[in-house]
């Protein structure tokens, strides 16, 4: 009776299998043709895609053609309106994808490749071009500055915002007037062109040429239809007329050592319009904008304050110094200090005094320049004999203790089970000072290691012969390790 189960079971399940095994081959051939047409069909759409750029780049090719035709033959664009939008009616009607904005954009990124090619062209004829004293001074210049810091100075990104911020403002002012006597000169629309000659003029003489800045066209239309000479956006703060001299007083206060505050600069503001018409314009602005603030400017106005002059404006945690340092540390006395030691330096010998017709300028790279205006001090009146008989000196201190030692470069290590974290270190403390003397040539000439202690050991005042072929012993004493050396004859 089992055996029979038996065989029924097995034929039962092999007939399983083969059904299952079927189907799981008829599933995955189905996904293999899946793949196989999704594959041709992004192959496909990639082959469209392509054909599509060439037809684009094409016409685009002709549009710059048909432009720069329509310019050397003097065309107006009210002549030529819509010629090209019918050639591309008559041509492409099998198209419907295609349309005239495609074809200028791609005109207008090949104009630009071509300009930025030809402006590298231009740039490297100008430096073949260029004599070869000028180009020595500037390998010097960059020799010299490779092994300066990287990176602009402090305070330099500020500026050159600032500078192309006042240089844009003052296009966008000179372009409104020529704009404005052209409309003038012009009854009804502009000449074509003359808009752009306009605009190249005057970013050629504020300084903005070449820099990539543009200035739209719109912004110039809707400042000649309004007569606007304000360009920033909502009403003028009744206390503007003061923030320019609270930046002054600031700028004082802190060359004196006495930074002022958030308090303090709000009741200098406070006391400077007290009393005056614009006490009443700063009330009347209260009154419009409907609150009643304790103080007529307080920590509103503040805020906003920062906000318009951010590029001058920081604020920081305070670092105390000691007056006497400040006391000191003064303009005559440090020009007192350099005349006493270049009377030293002309008595020993090293330097010499220059005629006055000899006097010259130099720059940030030490290179002479023929100009003030590109030279950085004071006109120099001394020459230097022996530079290498000058030396220079720059000490740092330091401890051997490891206590004080902080996080290297923002060094993290991994934990365990988020334990703390232990660095072996040594807790000895042994203070000492290197100096390393350069000449004035730049040439090395050695270090000092000064070293805190009673006592100081032969070895350590003797120092170690890095130059010896046979290594100095610790486990021996001096004389054995003289012994040891090689005699010289």
């Amino acid at each position: 009776m089992i055996i029979p189960l038996l065989e029924a079971w097995y034929l039962v399940t092999t007939a399983l299998l083969r059904i299952f095994y079927r189907k799981s081959n008829k599933h995955a051939t189905m996904v293999r043709k899946n793949n196989k047409r999704k594959q041709q069909q992004v192959d496909q759409d990639k082959a469209v895609k392509k054909l599509r750029k060439a037809v684009v780049e094409e016409l685009a090719l002709k549009l710059i053609e048909h432009q720069t035709y329509n310019k050397e033959n003097n065309i107006s664009r009210k002549d030529s309106y819509g010629v090209f939008q019918k050639l591309i009616n008559e041509k492409y009607a099998l198209m419907p994808w295609l349309n005239l904005k495609m074809v200028h954009k791609k005109a207008s990124r090949i104009k630009k490749k071509k300009k930025a090619l030809d402006e590298e062209v231009q740039q490297e004829t100008v430096q073949q071009e260029r004599p070869d004293e000028e180009v020595q001074q500037e390998t010097v210049q960059q020799e010299t500055s490779s092994n300066k810091r990287a990176g602009r100075p402090k305070g330099a990104t500020n500026e050159a915002k600032i500078d192309i911020e006042k240089k844009k403002e003052q296009a966008r002012v000179l372009l409104t007037e020529r704009y404005r006597e052209a409309r003038q000169e012009h009854t009804g629309r502009l000449p074509d062109g003359l808009f752009n000659e306009m605009h190249a003029n005057v970013l050629e003489e504020v300084g903005l040429c070449g820099t990539g800045i543009s200035i739209n066209y719109k912004s110039i239309r809707w400042r000649f239809q309004h007569n606007v000479s304000r360009t920033k956006r909502g009403p003028a703060p009744p206390a503007e007329a003061i923030e320019a001299y609270l930046i002054t007083i600031a700028a004082w206060k802190q060359d004196i050592g006495e930074p002022m505050d958030k308090d303090e600069m709000i009741d200098l503001a406070n006391s400077m319009i007290m009393g005056s018409k614009l006490q009443a314009a700063v009330e009347k602005h209260h009154q419009i904008s409907q609150v009643q603030p304790t103080r007529l400017l307080g920590d509103q106005w503040y805020a906003n304050y920062k906000r318009r002059h951010k590029e001058v404006l920081n604020t920081g945690k305070g670092t105390r110094q000691h007056s006497v340092r400040r006391e000191w540390c003064t303009y005559h006395n440090f020009e007192d200090m350099y005349q006493r030691v270049y009377e030293q330096l002309v008595l020993s010998g090293i330097a010499k005094h220059l005629p006055e017709n000899e006097h010259f300028w130099v720059d940030t790279a030490g290179c002479r320049v023929d100009s003030e205006n590109k030279a950085a001090g004071h006109k120099c009146t001394m020459e230097m004999k022996h530079p290498d008989y000058l030396l220079f000196g720059d000490e740092v201190g330091s401890d051997t203790a490891q206590d004080g030692d902080g996080h290297i470069g923002g060094k993290t290590y991994i934990t365990i089970g988020n334990r703390r974290i232990e660095l072996a270190s040594s807790k000895s403390s042994n203070r000492f000072t290197l100096i390393d003397l350069t000449a004035a040539n730049g040439d090395p000439v050695m270090c000092i290691v000064i070293i805190a202690g009673k006592e100081i050991g032969v070895e350590d005042a003797l120092g170690y012969d890095y130059q010896s072929k046979i290594p100095y012993d610790t486990n021996k004493t001096l004389e054995e390790n003289v012994v040891l050396a090689p005699q010289t004859k």
